[in-house]
């Protein structure tokens, strides 16, 4: 376990290679150990080493039955994964005349991430079914050939094979060159817009109840350098209302009303949330915040993102201290709105 914690601690503060010296000797301890797995998996996709990494990434379910707390989306697709058997997960083989459920797991982002690979599902499978929550039925619906949306397990007809959704990339052998939905894999309908300033969407927070979401989150006020270019700026943040800007966002149901909201924008601006992965499956212009640590997705020091070529990152300096890069990006800010 403590080589496990300075892992993780080195992970936060962006010595990568340090952080995989460190699972490195916590598995010459125990071999077995699913969290070490995982987190070595994690680390390898982080460095771009995706042969090996997916493959890794796989301990996951077993990582998260071994840690002291789950939280209530956790248990849920943990429960999920204990229902369909292990035998009939699909891991690339032929889907000819084939059915094959796909369930959603961990955050809304993951999800939307991964929804690139559905259409070559669709061109394979019989049938396709996807078992997912409420707030991505819609957007699931509206862009891809489905033959059904379930919403609870007890809705789920017969298959053949299932697959949760971060285990694709491992089905289909994903390397950082074959990644596929490079162009937009999302749409919603661009809504009428007046003549006026350049709108940006924003959003400064994630969901509080993720483990490392104080190292990603902002304050609306940490972001105040970015106040001064002059643009119309969008709330992307749903649950908040700030003086000046559109809304609309708390009025939106579902991922679908945010995605027509972010059709509306010119740039998406936003800490590492769902919102960057919904800007970027749409192929919107999306500047990201990415905390120190970064994450397995993004890479070490990223600039750009393969999954997501309409995505520019802007990389935190230093631990804790936001205001070097929110400089860096307002400058960069105003130079666009003057275009």
């Amino acid at each position: 376990m403590l080589r496990l914690n300075l892992m993780l601690q080195y992970r936060r503060l962006g010595d990568h290679d340090t952080a995989l010296r460190e699972v490195e000797k916590a598995l010459n301890i125990d071999a077995e150990s699913a969290v070490a797995k995982f987190n070595k998996g994690c680390l390898m996709l982080m460095q771009g080493e995706y042969d090996q990494g997916w493959a890794l990434f796989e301990h996951r379910f077993a990582a998260y039955q071994r840690l002291d707390t789950l939280g209530e989306h956790t248990a849920k697709y943990l429960a999920i994964q204990r229902i369909f058997p292990t035998q009939r997960q699909w891991r690339g083989k032929s889907l000819a005349g084939k059915s094959l459920l796909v369930w959603t797991e961990q955050g809304v982002g993951d999800n939307i991430m991964m929804m690139r690979y559905l259409p070559l599902l669709t061109a394979q499978a019989k049938k396709v079914y996807v078992l997912t929550d409420p707030p991505l039925r819609r957007l699931f619906f509206h862009n891809f050939k489905i033959t059904k949306i379930c919403e609870s397990v007890r809705a789920v007809p017969d298959f053949d094979w299932h697959c949760p959704m971060m285990s694709l990339p491992l089905a289909f052998d994903t390397t950082l060159a074959t990644i596929p939905g490079r162009r937009p894999y999302l749409a919603a309908d661009d809504p009428a817009r007046t003549k006026g300033k350049k709108r940006v969407g924003l959003c400064w927070a994630g969901n509080p109840h993720y483990e490392d979401d104080y190292l990603r989150s902002l304050s609306i006020e940490q972001l105040k350098p970015l106040f001064e270019a002059e643009v119309q700026f969008v709330n992307l943040k749903k649950g908040f209302r700030v003086a000046g800007m559109d809304n609309r966002v708390n009025d939106a149901k579902d991922f679908m009303d945010t995605a027509k909201i972010i059709a509306g924008c010119d740039l998406i601006i936003s800490v590492d949330t769902a919102i960057v992965h919904l800007a970027g499956a749409m192929g919107r212009p999306v500047w990201m915040l990415n905390r120190l640590g970064s994450e397995w997705r993004w890479g070490v020091n990223p600039t750009r993102s393969p999954w997501y070529p309409s995505m520019k990152i802007f990389n935190q300096k230093l631990p804790i201290d936001w205001s070097p890069t929110i400089l860096e990006m307002a400058k960069e800010l105003m130079a666009w709105a003057s275009r």
